[in-house]
């Protein structure tokens, strides 16, 4: 067994691996603003998922939806545009802590 294998944590990861799981990125370095960058695109997909099936429910019940059901939905669509702005809001610090230049 060489000696220039990295070791492993109890979690799998190396120790030439921050817990972004980048490989030798220092956390606030590039690899973690490239994760963070991957972690908001990540999170979209489910989002829309949640969104687009929010609207369809909406389209199905229609404008006569009242009482709980018509609650519940607008609820949804709040928190649905809560985390969109939340998601721009992170890829706008990530970015402009990079000076605005994406890596790709």
């Amino acid at each position: 067994m060489s000696g220039s294998s990295p070791r492993t944590s109890g979690q799998g990861r190396s120790d030439a691996e921050d817990a972004s799981g980048e490989r030798g990125a220092p956390p606030g370095s590039d690899g973690t603003s490239d994760a963070i960058a991957r972690l908001v695109h990540d999170m979209r997909n489910p989002l829309n998922t949640i969104s687009m099936n929010a609207e369809l429910v909406g389209l199905e019940v229609g404008e006569s939806v009242s009482g709980e059901l018509g609650e519940s939905l607008c609820a949804l669509e709040r928190a649905v545009g809560e985390l969109e702005r939340g998601l721009v809001a992170l890829e706008t610090h990530v970015s402009q802590g990079d000076g605005g230049a994406r890596h790709g």
